[in-house]
């Protein structure tokens, strides 16, 4: 509740856009703006057929594609998809740097820990089976793995996230049967 920032554009048709960070006017480094808990601001800047991903008006990558894109609601960490030129597989990102085990994996979503320290990702791989990688640890393949993050009707647990600590990241997957994956370590199906 401290910073605020908003784009505009100009009403004399030229579709020149302006930015304004907490107040003041500046140049325009792109668009769906974010603020991080840390008071980094994120945004992304298309122009041209590439995109760059921007923190604090400095772009950190540039790409085809740097989207879809998540940020932390609890610390400074930034997700993002990167699509490099050339037909180069995507690549997840976290806060500019590729996530081994995760090119050309359809990401599904990012999760944070409540501590703003730790992430999971829930990915699809070409092949079809789904996997998490925690922390950059790539876990096991699986049929499915849900991706109902917020808490299900009756039973009040959510099927993917984090422990309230931030210790601990779990899952449900599934293969022939259903698993409570907790960190790398399966339940009995």
């Amino acid at each position: 509740g401290v910073h605020y920032a908003y784009v505009g554009e100009e009403r004399d048709g030229t579709g020149n856009h302006w930015v304004v960070v907490d107040g003041k006017q500046v140049k325009y480094f792109g668009g769906d703006l974010h603020f991080t808990p840390s008071g980094t601001l994120v945004s992304i800047f298309t122009e041209g057929g590439a995109s760059a991903l921007v923190l604090n008006g400095k772009p950190v990558i540039r790409a085809l594609s740097v989207e879809p894109l998540w940020v932390s609601q609890y610390g400074g960490l930034v997700a993002s998809v990167v699509t490099p030129p050339g037909g180069a597989p995507s690549v997840l990102t976290i806060n500019g740097k590729g996530v081994a085990g995760s090119e050309g994996a359809q990401v599904v979503n990012v999760y944070f820990s409540p501590n703003g320290k730790r992430w999971a990702a829930s990915c699809r791989s070409t092949s079809g089976s789904s996997f998490v990688i925690i922390d950059g640890k790539r876990g096991q393949d699986y049929q499915s793995i849900s991706t109902q993050a917020s808490y299900v009707r009756g039973s009040g647990n959510a099927e993917i996230g984090f422990t309230p600590d931030s210790s601990k990241f779990y899952y449900l997957a599934r293969t022939s049967q259903s698993f409570l994956v907790v960190e790398d370590e399966e339940s009995d199906g």
